[in-house]
């Protein structure tokens, strides 16, 4: 079970190639006899708005995988896409025509809401599943299956997203935090439009934000007009629910005429090719999407393989072929007869995970489920099964996410997750990824980023240290920022300190060095308390503190950590080759130090490394774990390399910033970091955990920055050693 979370890390090597050939293990090309279903792709294939190099990458793709997915097997299902270009279709022709051919399946597309509905209206009546990427509720709601005063009474449009409600909600939200209480909309005459237009006023009106103004338009100079109008109000952001690239346009470049201009929130209508195609004028346009869910790995894949971001609808374009191909093994294998659709809907209800008594499993996949976009997955979880006469036990996890529809009408997704994106140098970048509730941010991408260093440390069979039963445990735990809005830092180091004392430790072990100016901030309504979740325990009760931070240098602590007393100095750090040392660390950094406090002064990379290096060459440890929560603070844990027996966890890369999490709309502030949070929850629901699997769930469970780890090789086995050596006083036992 463990072994299925390194399946992303294969993927991404795998897919690393463009040669096919060197894809297919022995040249083999699958099953010598296919069962083939044609479907019907209907996207735009021409014109300036076109995408078709993307679309052929990603049916090439999925092509190379259904073929590897079969592999062993004498027989198989593939699909034969038949494509159509929307830009020259006469869609009511196409529509009929349709209807009367018995060759095709299934149908993936249109992608224009109008066009939908003109298809739509047509394919219903005959039975086929058709899959689309349309988010418009009007749409979405028209053809729910068994929705009164419709005729549609079966499944047969499932659309590879939720409903734009979800995107107008998000945008508000983001936009609540930064501060933005006035908010403009400019949004079309179409039923895209019409989503934004009713769900941006009602969500506002729930989050107490003031919609400024709200503007329809029908054609280029409505738009114009509409948009100089929101540029002289009072708006702080205006939200731009454009139908294409060339609106998008037309707003930035208005937008460099009017320096008071409010922030330009653009929806997920324009992220494609076509727009990073207007070159400058996009430079540093910023917006929401529907985005692959990263923890499917299907991002980080894409990315390894093609370098550069997916965009817009092309995993939902993937998830519609692998839908399709699945719904028919399903009809093709069974021995009922079950419609494709009727498939769709059962493999809907299926949980993401079977029952299982491994907790490690269970915890890992309880939200996630397995992704079977992936060739292995797809072999094993789905087709293997359904040439044996059985049918698929788990919900398939697409490269978007849970393929979980609404299971009142089986037409859209229960839950998507977005991307807030920025376009810095004609590329976009992810700001963050955010779940539906728009508040929680929800990337897991760190799960996949095991680069190399999990290579080296999965099979470590040859440390030549070997751990033994400690007699103690210190712990140094500083927290170096201060001020009411940097709460969660302080937050963070006591749900530490709470979390050694419940383990046996004393105040005589544990060091405490923080700024202690939250707790009776005059903002902090509930005097004499500090939390890291609304609902959580006060952390504050009963805190040994050893200094204040005001009252330390950064020099200062590399002698509390040396143990060099003095006058000022009366506790430091009295360790000897008998104990385990935890360094924990929270508060603000850059690149290759931590901040301390306001004061520009900086702990640096130099310091640590020339301390620990110290600590080693005194005897002062017998191990040493090293958590440091900053911003680039893979920059300053790095220097640790080379010294025997420490290990460091870094919450970020060397290049990248940490994050927040849990904000409190009551305090105004983020109540902790979600490393030092996930760590903490870790260890409590895990006790009995190694240092590997506590590495590989922070990369699960720690949010949009890439976890690291530091010394592997001068370390023991992390597959032996726990991380309750480091959180439990032994030696008080």
């Amino acid at each position: 079970m463990r072994g299925r979370l390194l399946f992303i890390s294969i993927i991404i090597v795998l897919l690393s190639s463009c040669d096919k050939s060197s894809l297919i293990p022995g040249g083999l090309q699958g099953p010598s006899e296919w069962t083939i279903a044609k479907v019907a792709v209907v996207l735009p294939l021409s014109g300036p708005d076109n995408d078709k190099e993307r679309y052929d990458r990603i049916s090439k793709l999925f092509e190379e995988n259904v073929i590897k997915a079969h592999l062993g097997s004498p027989v198989g299902v593939k699909l034969e896409l038949v494509w159509f270009d929307e830009n020259t279709l006469d869609v009511n022709k196409f529509a009929n025509d349709l209807y009367y051919r018995d060759d095709i399946v299934a149908l993936v597309g249109p992608l224009r809401d109008a066009n939908v509905n003109t298809v739509a209206k047509v394919i219903y009546k005959k039975g086929i599943p058709m899959f689309v990427m349309t988010s418009s509720e009007e749409i979405l709601r028209r053809y729910s299956s068994g929705t009164a005063g419709v005729t549609v009474k079966d499944p047969f449009m499932w659309s590879l997203s939720d409903s734009d409600m979800i995107q107008a909600r998000i945008i508000l939200v983001k936009a609540g935090t930064i501060g933005i209480d006035k908010i403009s909309l400019i949004c079309p005459n179409n039923e895209y439009g019409t989503t934004f237009d009713k769900w941006v006023p009602h969500y506002a009106g729930e989050m107490d934000l003031n919609i400024v103004d709200k503007v329809r338009y029908s054609d280029a100079q409505g738009l114009k007009s509409g948009f100089a109008r929101v540029c002289e109000s009072d708006a702080g952001a205006v939200i731009c629910a454009l139908s294409n690239p060339d609106d998008a346009k037309i707003v930035l470049e208005m937008a460099k005429n009017y320096p008071g201009a409010p922030k330009i929130y653009f929806t997920g209508s324009v992220l494609n090719s076509p727009f990073l195609k207007l070159g400058d004028v996009a430079e540093g346009a910023e917006g929401f999407s529907m985005y692959p869910t990263p923890f499917t790995g299907f991002q980080m894949a894409y990315q390894t393989r093609f370098g550069e971001m997916p965009m817009n609808i092309e995993a939902q374009l993937y998830d519609s072929f692998l839908l399709a191909l699945i719904s028919f093994a399903c009809q093709h294998y069974s021995g009922n007869g079950i419609s494709m659709n009727k498939a769709l809907a059962q493999l809907s209800d299926l949980p993401l995970v079977k029952d299982d008594d491994d907790k490690l499993h269970q915890f890992l996949y309880w939200e996630t489920g397995t992704p079977v976009w992936d060739y292995a997955a797809l072999g094993e979880m789905i087709l293997e099964p359904l040439r044996d006469g059985k049918f698929p036990e788990v919900n398939p996890v697409g490269a978007i996410g849970s393929l979980k529809f609404a299971p009142e009408s089986y037409t859209y997704l229960v839950k998507s997750s977005y991307i807030n994106w920025v376009v810095t140098n004609g590329t976009p970048h992810a700001l963050d990824y955010i779940d539906e509730d728009g508040i929680k941010y929800s990337s897991y991408i760190a799960a996949w980023e095991w680069k190399k260093m999990l290579e080296d440390i999965e099979d470590d069979s040859d440390s030549k240290y070997i751990p033994s039963l400690q007699d103690g445990n210190k712990a140094v735990l500083i927290c170096g920022s201060e001020g009411w809005y940097n709460y969660r830092h302080q937050a963070d180091i006591l749900y530490v300190y709470n979390t050694l004392k419940k383990n046996r430790y004393t105040d005589d072990d544990i060091i405490l060095i923080m700024r202690d100016d939250i707790a009776y901030h005059p903002k902090n309504p509930h005097q004499g308390v500090i939390k890291v979740s609304p609902d959580g325990e006060n952390l504050y009760q009963d805190v040994v503190l050893d200094y204040r931070a005001d009252t330390l240098t950064t020099k200062d602590i590399e002698d509390i950590l040396q143990g060099n007393k003095s006058g000022r100095l009366s506790t430091v750090l009295e360790s000897t080759d008998t104990d385990n040392v935890l360094l924990y660390w929270t508060g603000h950094g850059a690149e290759k130090s931590f901040s301390w406090l306001e004061k520009g002064e900086k702990f640096t990379d130099q310091q640590l490394g020339a301390t620990v290096r110290k600590l080693y060459d005194d005897k002062k440890y017998k191990s040493m774990l090293i958590c440091a929560e900053p911003c680039y603070s893979g920059s300053v844990v790095c220097a640790i390399e080379g010294v025997p027996l420490v290990l460091g966890f870094s919450a970020a890369s060397d290049s990248e910033s940490s994050y927040a999490d849990n904000f409190s709309s009551e305090l105004g502030v983020w109540m902790c970091d979600r490393f030092s949070f996930n760590l903490v929850r870790i260890y409590e629901e895990f006790n009995y955990i190694s240092l590997l699997d506590t590495f590989k769930k922070l990369n699960a469970s720690t949010l949009a920055s890439h976890v690291q780890v530091f010394n592997t090789e001068n370390f023991y086995n992390l597959g032996d050693e726990m991380l309750w050596s480091y959180f439990y006083n032994f030696g008080n036992y």
